[in-house]
């Protein structure tokens, strides 16, 4: 879990109730004890290995007494913030990583770039095998003349098959290495194109998640106006 920055919470007077005691910090899985304080797990374990009582209210407490507080986590989850690779998206805390994983422009950018990475190497390894394969003829050819001027008949002949036969054999290498490119270059693209129409699918979800939080946020208005 990592932990939340007051420069993630969109309005910063929120952060005022959901941040530990100890540590002064925005909460780290919240834990209460017996006295209803909250605190960090971390923060309050470490607290208790020193002492077995409450910091705030030096009531007894034990590292076995402390629970979740599922108020806390509630809260935290409700709170507006924004996005970690600052792309401009504001939302609640627990839609975040929906938003991170699928709908973060930045994050999609990253993936578009790694499949072209990705492809350009396919094609570059594609061309290096090429040359291997154009060397390695030009090398058998020369042995084989080199062989023809030397050896008898029977024997350049025989050479000239082995020749052949490593000619083929290098040939249909480089053909399945042709193919085994050609395949993961369309993989790639079809990716590609999956990652673009996600990214469009995606942003269209941000967009009606937005309007969502927005007529939200008019409901508790209205509803703090009708209290008033």
């Amino acid at each position: 879990m990592q932990r939340l920055s007051e420069a993630d919470i969109v309005n910063v007077a929120d952060a005022e109730h959901i941040t530990c005691p100890i540590c002064s910090e925005i909460f780290l899985d919240p834990v209460f004890g017996p006295c209803q304080h909250v605190y960090c797990r971390a923060c309050m374990v470490a607290a208790l290995q020193a002492r077995a009582e409450c910091p705030s209210c030096r009531k007894r407490v034990r590292v076995r007494d402390l629970k979740v507080h599922r108020f806390t986590l509630d809260l935290m989850d409700r709170t507006e913030v924004r996005c970690s690779h600052k792309c401009g998206w504001q939302g609640r805390l627990d839609y975040r990583p929906g938003h991170m994983n699928e709908a973060c422009p930045v994050v999609l950018r990253r993936q578009v770039d790694e499949a072209k990475e990705a492809v350009q190497t396919i094609q570059q390894e594609l061309a290096d095998c090429r040359r291997e394969a154009m060397a390695a003829e030009q090398r058998m050819q020369q042995e084989l003349a080199a062989s023809q001027k030397m050896a008898p008949l029977r024997q350049r002949e025989a050479e000239l098959e082995q020749a052949r036969a490593e000619s083929r054999r290098v040939q249909q290498q480089f053909a399945d290495c042709q193919r085994e490119a050609r395949r993961n270059k369309e993989k790639l693209q079809k990716e590609l194109a999956n990652s673009r129409s996600e990214e469009a699918l995606h942003v269209q979800r941000a967009a009606e998640l937005e309007q969502v939080n927005a007529a939200f946020r008019l409901t508790q208005q209205e509803l703090a106006e009708c209290k008033r």
